[in-house]
């Protein structure tokens, strides 16, 4: 791979102030989170602050460079519905009508999601912030079945005198400047009465939901089935996965997921036993951890691309904790065709992109959401609802077993000074105790495993033994919860 090309000065002004509105939105779904009354309220909340904090991590990710936009959504109708959702609760706050007219056929936009989000929400922005506005309208429409328009008006004052004072404001640049970046146009209309600002978007129609059969080897997937299963998740039905991961807990909410999503799964516990499952194929595509026994996920990737039968170009998504470009340029180099960072915590949002993978794309995987609380309850209350009581007593009984294990295992490796061991247990420790919500435990083994291979084990010393001291708090949590359920 090449280094990727340094940010200009301008790029960095427009990602800051996009990055300044998504943290706008985070926080303000913080505060509102604490103040809902109700569950629906509640949720409505939860899903704003995963709408910014999805659209953080991948402005963060462009203004650090070389990481690959997450791919376009196969369904630009629930992005849209998303974009809106997050800004419901400011409109409302103001006293604003905020409605969406769509009448879109499946497509995917030539515009990554990152993009569609930072435009959406300068629009929608600068109309409830700078226009004063009571009214405003989203529509889109599929202009041809390769063109999508998205209209935003709103009654309020107008941006002043002329398209050149409307196109001064750095919001609006940075929408001309993404929307031109892949062949569209933007036109602005505005006087006292409102503004209306028009895109127009190339876009191509979804082989899924277009009917035709995926060009991946196989059983063949019916038509349309993007979000049209009765609990409203992504639908996988007929989709052959080989799902290759080494720990249970892993397993469990992994296999638990792809159940949801409908797909067939066969499991493979190390790398060895995944190339024997292989064999039995056809498969859809592969999910392959990085670290496996025997033989590591990197080894299982090239061994399969070293085939001469048809299928080498069998559609392999790396699963892994590790998310520094160092890491995505091995993985790319093995022949991935992308890289779904663990741990999994969004049903919704694994099965979308998976889907988008089923659709053709090669790109790197998604954003994930993460949050500051020592235990994210959103997290763990959504993986308790999708997995059901049965299931989620079975899989905090190995979670449990695994936290204690990796306690044991670090402070072993604290006391004989082994780095590698230190690295091998903080890196189960990152998806372990992302999956139920421990996101500070998890951002921190992860720190922690990075410093470990270039610093020595006396200076991250003080480092490991906070994380060893927030590994009890997980786990007199996890035995509060069982003992309630």
């Amino acid at each position: 791979m090449t280094a990727p090309a340094p940010i200009t000065p301008d790029a960095q002004e427009a990602l800051l102030h996009d990055l300044r509105g998504a943290l706008s939105g985070l926080l303000g779904g913080v505060s509102l989170l604490e103040q809902a009354a109700t569950e629906e309220d509640r949720a409505r909340q939860i899903a704003r602050i995963r709408a910014a904090a999805t659209l953080v991590e991948g402005l963060l990710g462009e203004m650090a460079g070389g990481s690959q936009p997450q791919p376009a959504s196969a369904d630009l109708e629930e992005l849209l519905r998303t974009c809106t959702d997050e800004w419901t609760p400011a409109a409302e706050a103001r006293g604003v009508d905020l409605s969406v007219s769509l009448d879109l056929t499946p497509c995917r936009l030539s515009l990554p999601d990152v993009s569609l989000r930072r435009i959406m929400s300068n629009l929608l922005g600068n109309a409830l912030r700078h226009a004063d506005a009571r009214r405003i309208d989203l529509s889109a429409r599929c202009h041809a079945p390769d063109m999508v328009d998205i209209v935003v008006t709103d009654d309020g004052r107008g941006l002043g005198d002329g398209l050149a004072d409307a196109r001064s404001g750095l919001g609006l640049s940075i929408c001309e400047a993404l929307v031109s970046g892949v062949g569209g146009r933007m036109r602005i209309e505005s006087d006292a009465r409102g503004t209306k600002v028009d895109l127009r978007l190339p876009a191509s129609p979804t082989a899924r939901d277009a009917g035709e059969g995926s060009s991946h080897e196989g059983a063949a997937k019916p038509a349309g089935k993007s979000d049209n299963r009765s609990n409203g998740l992504p639908d996988l039905g007929g989709c052959r996965i080989l799902l290759a991961e080494d720990n249970r807990t892993n397993q469990i909410v992994a296999e638990q997921m792809l159940a949801l999503l409908g797909a067939e799964v066969v499991l493979a516990s190390d790398g060895e036993e995944a190339l024997a499952r292989f064999e039995e194929g056809p498969f859809d595509l592969g999910l392959i951890d990085i670290e496996m026994p025997r033989l590591s996920g990197l080894g299982v990737i090239q061994r399969i691309r070293a085939r001469s039968d048809g299928r080498q170009d069998t559609l392999l998504v790396a699963l892994t904790a590790y998310a520094l470009d160092e890491h995505r340029e091995r993985i790319a180099a093995a022949g991935a065709n992308g890289i779904i960072p663990k741990p999994l915590t969004d049903v919704a949002a694994f099965g979308r992109t998976l889907a988008s993978y089923l659709d053709g794309l090669a790109a790197s995987g998604p954003a994930t959401v993460s949050a500051s609380a020592a235990i994210d309850r959103g997290v763990y209350d959504t993986l308790a609802e999708t997995l059901g009581a049965e299931a989620m007593e079975d899989l905090l009984g190995k979670v449990v077993d695994d936290v204690r294990t990796i306690a044991d295992g670090l402070a072993r490796a604290r006391d004989t000074a082994d780095a590698d061991q230190i690295q091998h247990h903080t890196h189960v420790l990152v998806s372990v105790a992302g999956i139920v919500g421990a996101m500070d435990l998890s951002s921190a083994a992860a720190k922690l495993n990075t410093r470990a291979r270039s610093e020595s084990v006396e200076e991250i010393t003080p480092d490991l033994s906070l994380i060893l001291s927030q590994i009890d708090s997980l786990l007199d949590f996890l035995s509060v919860e069982r003992s309630d359920g």
